[in-house]
Formats: structure tokens, C-alpha cells, sequence
């Protein structure tokens, strides 16, 4: 067994995984968000509200794993995913 400390790596497979269900919170989190506004029901509006921060925690843990990723070029991808598809 080793150290704690070990940090593994994503394989290129499962970095492309990960970039899949990345994309796909980051779309529900934004159609969230988008929808949330014209929600005039309290209680489906705190379903969605409950649902975008759960899309947030999501995201920002898959973002965590991409980092660990052998794939070069990752930092491109959440890049991509930060900002809405704006890359700069």
C-alpha cells in the first residue's frame, strides 16, 4: 500500500468521460439557472434551485478530477466549461 498523498491520475478513456458529464452538468446547470426566473410555483422553483446547486457541486468535482487527467490540453476544457464556451 502507499502514502496517502498519492494522487491518480485519469486516464485519457476516462477523461473523455469526464468531459461528457461535464458538459452535461454544465448544461443543466444553466438551463437551471435560465429557467429558475420564470418559475412563478415556490415549490418547483426551489426543485430547480435545490437542482442547480447540486449541478454546481457536480461540476466543480468533475472539474477536480479533469485536473488530474493525462490528457494534455485539459485545462482548455475547463476553460470551456467555466465560461459558457467564451474561451479567450
Amino acid at each position: 500500500m502507499t502514502g496517502g498523498n498519492q494522487i491518480n491520475m485519469i486516464m485519457p478513456n476516462e477523461t473523455l468521460q469526464l468531459n461528457e458529464l461535464l458538459i452535461l452538468k454544465s448544461l443543466s446547470l444553466s438551463k437551471t439557472l435560465l429557467m429558475s426566473p420564470m418559475i412563478a410555483d415556490p415549490d418547483l422553483k426551489e426543485i430547480l434551485l435545490k437542482d442547480a446547486g447540486i449541478c454546481e457541486s457536480h461540476v466543480k468535482e468533475l472539474r477536480g478530477l479533469m485536473e488530474q487527467s493525462t490528457v494534455k490540453g485539459v485545462e482548455t476544457i475547463n476553460h470551456f466549461t467555466e465560461d459558457g464556451g467564451n474561451e479567450t
